[in-house]
């Protein structure tokens, strides 16, 4: 009972990061969660460039007008 409160609050904490993930990471967060658990330098890493992944997918938006601004000029 403890890792899934462990989890809950986890998600809690990376519904703060990404607002508009929130519900579609309930799902990726649990398998991410339990390879982070485990005490092993490449799935850690799997575990950080996945979260840098969805964090820029979750920027993409806001960042196109920017850009398309720029390849005009």
């Amino acid at each position: 009972m403890e890792s899934v409160t462990r989890r809950a609050i986890i998600l809690e904490d990376r519904g703060k990061e990404s607002l508009s993930f929130v519900p579609f990471r309930e799902k990726d967060a649990m398998p991410l969660n339990r390879e982070a658990e485990k005490p092993n330098g490449k799935k850690r890493e799997k575990k950080t460039m996945k979260n840098k992944r969805i964090r820029r997918i979750s920027l993409s938006p806001s960042r196109k007008p920017a850009h398309t601004e720029r390849d005009k000029d």
